[in-house]
């Protein structure tokens, strides 16, 4: 579709075959958080998508009843790869469904305006395990420019050249 790539960025994946209310909605919320989407037509593109995922965070936003399909083999792939899912629906879904999305980390709203609270969970989430990575940071992982610019900083305190 478009030139969606996976960095370290959140980033999020909307699943939708047709344009909605829940679709302009959901890629307006995106768009006010900054966060960048790429729109699938269905879970089989996604599936596409997240194989080539070389790390970073996302999120999948869609329909429940386009992402349940394949007797939720979808929300199984997505909790193996630790990916949150925000799911609407229209009507009530069955207790063994929801057992299924409770179980795999699958938030399912039936109000526009949830979704935007799901969202904000997600992001105080990721900050934290950000921050966490961040302090846990390997002197092994600095590059050479981060010891260049150190070293000008000092030349420049001590009026070197």
């Amino acid at each position: 579709m478009g030139d969606f790539e996976f960095n370290s960025r959140l980033q999020a994946l909307l699943i939708a075959n047709s344009t909605s209310g829940f679709v302009e909605y959901v890629e307006g919320l995106l768009g006010r958080y900054e966060i960048e989407t790429e729109r699938c037509s269905d879970i089989y593109e996604a599936v596409g998508l997240l194989a080539k995922k070389q790390g970073g965070d996302t999120l999948v936003f869609g329909f429940f009843e386009q992402l349940n399909k394949e007797k939720g083999r979808f929300f199984q792939k997505l909790s193996e790869k630790q990916i949150p899912c925000c799911c609407f629906v229209e009507r009530n879904i069955a207790q063994q469904q929801k057992a299924v999305t409770n179980k795999n980390n699958i938030f399912v709203v039936n109000k526009l305006n949830d979704i935007e609270m799901v969202l904000i969970k997600l992001l105080e989430f990721d900050g934290v395990k950000q921050s966490a990575q961040k302090k846990k940071r390997n002197p092994a992982d600095f590059n050479a420019d981060d010891f260049a610019a150190t070293e000008a900083e000092i030349d420049a305190l001590l009026g070197g050249e």
